[in-house]
Formats: structure tokens, C-alpha cells, sequence
């Protein structure tokens, strides 16, 4: 097998489907992925012909390599098949810019990892994992479904990690998240979430990481993460927050780390740092620590020099006068905080910039 097809590996697909036309399937014991089967030009001598002792049911990977200009082999357009109809036990499905059909998944009932970019689907229907009980891992990215739907993990007690990176979401349905009880990952950063409450998130006993960056929300309600209790990390980089108050996290121990970097805050609530455990803040692009970007300054991050340093950020808090919960508040109208341009990129939580703050 050359480089090139290398390169573009479409494993586990159907030849004789007729899914993509000028192309065969060439099946390969890989002891990486199991058993699986390359995309090949059918006019290969070698296509459609199991190792000796497997069949279509020993195919427990279809994933989709395209590396761009590096292969002469012209990327998929079009999925049209429900690709577990023929092979049952697919385990992992991975692939990206093609065109499926929004029941792609319909029979993949030992499906256990789902990852999936730029696959045109621009509406998530109700029952699109409703096959998949046995999922772990999903991810999607680059698509653009803006609503999702309020059953879509009804069936998903099993998932571990939920990644919905690059899409175009709005809003989140209130106990989304509910049935998916051993969820301990959720990044659903770069969408256009603006509103985000407790009754989304509620009931996540396992909930390890959230990740909101690079939202529209300007506002976080009382108690929208008491519930968490064994939340570890939380990032709202890049969004368009201005006060932080302590009620918004209650008392929670687990807590470690906060970013905050790139939002318009001018007050932090100083009860934050007492009422949690955070070894990590990080506040990059404030306004109420522009100037503290020395980290000669932290001392070590001492916490009686991370308070001095933070003080200008307590001096302008003001304390949560409703009680109702709404993300804007009782009546105050949505913030729209002025423009401003943030660096382009910043993975969750791997900062090599400053304004960290330690705590011992």
C-alpha cells in the first residue's frame, strides 16, 4: 500500500454498497484500530477480500484520513447508506468533510466512539443517537445544528466524554444532560450560547469538566454550578461575562481550576477564593487586572499577594441584589460589552501567558 493511500484511509466502508462510486474496499488486520478495511480506486486487484477467517461481522472500525493537498485521492461527497446495516459491530466511527444522511447511525447498536467533523448536518433529530446505547465518546464539531434536541441523550447512560466544539448552538435544554449520568467530560465551546441556568446541568454526580469558551454569555445566575460537586474545571474564556458572584458556585471544594481570561470583568467576588479550592485562576484580558500582567509581581502566588493583586477586582464587585435566577437578571436588559480583540486561539486550560494565579 503506498503512502498516498496511506494518507487517505477510509477505513471500514462498504464497496458493494455502491456508497462511493470508483471506489472498493480493501480489509486489513490492524491491531491499532481491529479489524477494519482501507478505501481503495476499485480498479485495485486486491479489493473486496476478507483476511481468510474474518467476515463483515469482525469490521469494528470506519474511519475517514484526508489530509488535503498531501494525497491525489479526492475527498468523499456523499454518505448515503446506513453503513451498519452490513458491518454490525462497528465499535468507532471517525470521519470528516463528507455529506451523511442524519440516520447515518441508525443500527450501530455496539457503537462505542463516535467522531465526526464537517459532516452537513444542520439538524439533529430527535432519535439520532437513539440506536447507540453503548456510546463513550461523541464528538462533533464544525457542523451547523443550532437546536438540540431536549432527548438527545435519553439513551446514553454509558457516555463518558460529550464534545459539541464549532457548531452553531444557541440555547441548551434544561436537563439535556440528565439521563447521561456518568458524563464526566462536556466542551461546548465556539458556539452561540448565551443563556445558561442550573437545570441544565443539575444531576451530573460525575461531571469533572465544563468547557464554555468562546460564547455570547454575559451573565452567570445564582446557583447555575452548586449542584456540581465534583466539578475539577471550569473555562468561560472568551465570552462576555462582567461580575462574578459567589453564588453562582456556592461552597464547592473540588474546584481547581476557573478560567476566566478575555471576558469584560471589572468585579470578582472575593467570597469565590474562600468558598472553593481553586489552585488555578486565570484572568488573562480583564479589565480589572489590565495592568498586573508582571508575574514578578505574584510573589510566588502567595495568596495574601494574590488578594492585594486581585483587589482592584473586589473593590469594583457588586453583590447579586435578585433572587429570581434569570440570567439577565430580574429586569436588567442583556450586557453588551463593547468590542474587543482577543487573541485568536487559546486551548482549554493550557495557558502559557499570565496572569495565572496560584493558590497554595
Amino acid at each position: 500500500m503506498t503512502l498516498k493511500v496511506r494518507l487517505f484511509s477510509l477505513l471500514c466502508i462498504a464497496a458493494n454498497f455502491n456508497l462511493i462510486y470508483g471506489y472498493s474496499c480493501k480489509f486489513v488486520d490492524n491491531s491499532f484500530f481491529g479489524y477494519s478495511c482501507i478505501l481503495s480506486p476499485d480498479d485495485r486487484s486486491d479489493v473486496e477480500q476478507h483476511v481468510p477467517g474474518k467476515t463483515d461481522d469482525d469490521v469494528t472500525t470506519f474511519q475517514l484520513w484526508h489530509y488535503g493537498a498531501w494525497s491525489d485521492t479526492p475527498p468523499l461527497s456523499m454518505l448515503d447508506v446506513n453503513i451498519c446495516e452490513r458491518f454490525k459491530n462497528l465499535h468507532k466511527i471517525e470521519f470528516s468533510n463528507l455529506k451523511v444522511k442524519p440516520d447515518f447511525l441508525k443500527g450501530c447498536r455496539n457503537l462505542k466512539e463516535l467522531i465526526a467533523s464537517n459532516i452537513g448536518i444542520t439538524e439533529l433529530p430527535g432519535d439520532f443517537l437513539a440506536d447507540n446505547t453503548k456510546l463513550i465518546r461523541l464528538r462533533l464539531r464544525n457542523n451547523n445544528f443550532r437546536i438540540l434536541p431536549e432527548n438527545l441523550f435519553a439513551h446514553q447512560q454509558e457516555l463518558i466524554e460529550i464534545l459539541l466544539i464549532k457548531n452553531q448552538i444557541v440555547v441548551i435544554p434544561n436537563n439535556i444532560f440528565k439521563p447521561a449520568v456518568n458524563v464526566k467530560y462536556i466542551y461546548l465551546d465556539e458556539n452561540d450560547i448565551y443563556n445558561i441556568n442550573s437545570e441544565q446541568f443539575r444531576s451530573l454526580p460525575n461531571l469533572r469538566l465544563l468547557s464554555l469558551n468562546h460564547n455570547k454569555i454575559s451573565d452567570l445566575p445564582s446557583d447555575v454550578f452548586t449542584s456540581m460537586n465534583n466539578l475539577l474545571q471550569l473555562s468561560l474564556h472568551n465570552n462576555r461575562l462582567t461580575t462574578i458572584h459567589s453564588d453562582s458556585f456556592g461552597i464547592n471544594r473540588k474546584l481547581k481550576t476557573l478560567n476566566l481570561a478575555w471576558n469584560k470583568i471589572e468585579g470578582f467576588d472575593e467570597k469565590l477564593i474562600d468558598n472553593t479550592s481553586l489552585e488555578l485562576l486565570v484572568m488573562d484580558g480583564t479589565p480589572c487586572i489590565a495592568n498586573l500582567n508582571n508575574d514578578e509581581e505574584y510573589d510566588g502566588f502567595n495568596m495574601t499577594i494574590v488578594r492585594l493583586r486581585l483587589k482592584k477586582c473586589f473593590d469594583s464587585y457588586r453583590p447579586r441584589v435578585d433572587n429570581c435566577g434569570s440570567v439577565f437578571g430580574c429586569t436588567s436588559p442583556p450586557y453588551n460589552p463593547p468590542s474587543f480583540n482577543p487573541p485568536p486561539f487559546f486551548p482549554p486550560f493550557y495557558f502559557g501567558t499570565t496572569s495565572k494565579y496560584q493558590f497554595d
